[in-house]
């Protein structure tokens, strides 16, 4: 009973820290694309900023997807 409890704690932290970095990567993606930078800005399109925002999306999605599947 207690490795039972002790995988459900650990299961449950993971869930948390899922979050707590989805929530985060969201909030960079968010200040990403509201800089001067950001591919939307004129000329501003560069591999690099695709790149990051491409990283950033597919991340909080793959995060999203752990916590959907786990969470009770």
């Amino acid at each position: 009973m207690i490795d039972e409890t002790r995988a459900k704690r650990s299961i449950a932290e993971h869930i948390q820290w899922c979050r707590e970095e989805r929530d985060e990567l969201a909030a960079d993606l968010a200040r990403f694309e509201a800089g001067p930078l950001y591919i939307g800005e004129s000329g501003a399109g560069t591999r690099d900023s695709m790149t990051r925002t491409e990283y950033l999306r597919r991340s909080i999605e793959q995060l999203d997807d752990v916590v959907r599947a786990f969470a009770v």
